[in-house]
């Protein structure tokens, strides 16, 4: 009789984890697996702990995404302050997944700088991303879910991409 409860309780947890789908594995906000921290100022007491780094930071939603990349700082309890203010790009784009491949289409739509020949707020830009075992893989670079961020800050950035796509 346990074997048959235990059968049965394997079978449904199994068939429970089918209903989760690869779409769902990807919303939410995603970090860089290895992120180098570099101190601002090295041999200055007083800046010498102040630790920043420049990475892209992504963010699904349904069918659309947002990219970040800016410089960004540690916070307290292994959390991330997004910088905002004022040197970023914000990329706007949608998303579908295929099998453990993620097709993107997207376009920046503000840079802090926009240098001369710069064509990327007006192309399109296409990238396959692929997602295994909870890592994404972007530009050959892991990516991992992150919840510890400032949802006020990621919601600023979506409403920002959104006017303006």
């Amino acid at each position: 009789m346990l074997k048959i409860i235990l059968l049965i309780l394997i079978v449904s947890s199994c068939s429970s984890m089918k209903g989760v789908k690869k779409e769902d594995k990807l919303e939410g906000v995603w970090v860089p697996v290895k992120i180098e921290w570099k101190s601002a100022v090295e041999g200055d007491q007083e800046l010498e702990g102040i630790n920043h780094a420049s990475f892209y930071i992504f963010s699904f939603a349904k069918s659309e995404f947002i990219l970040v990349g800016s410089t960004n700082a540690p916070g307290d309890n292994d959390s991330l302050i997004i910088a905002s203010e004022p040197g970023y790009s914000l990329y706007y784009g949608k998303w579908e997944m295929r099998d453990s491949i993620v097709l993107t289409k997207y376009k920046k739509v503000y840079s802090f700088l926009n240098l001369p020949g710069d064509t990327m707020m007006l192309k399109e830009r296409v990238d396959t991303l692929i997602l295994r075992n909870e890592i994404l893989i972007f530009n050959n670079e892991p990516y991992k879910p992150y919840t510890n961020t400032d949802t006020g800050k990621i919601s600023r950035f979506w409403r920002q991409a959104k006017e303006a796509k």
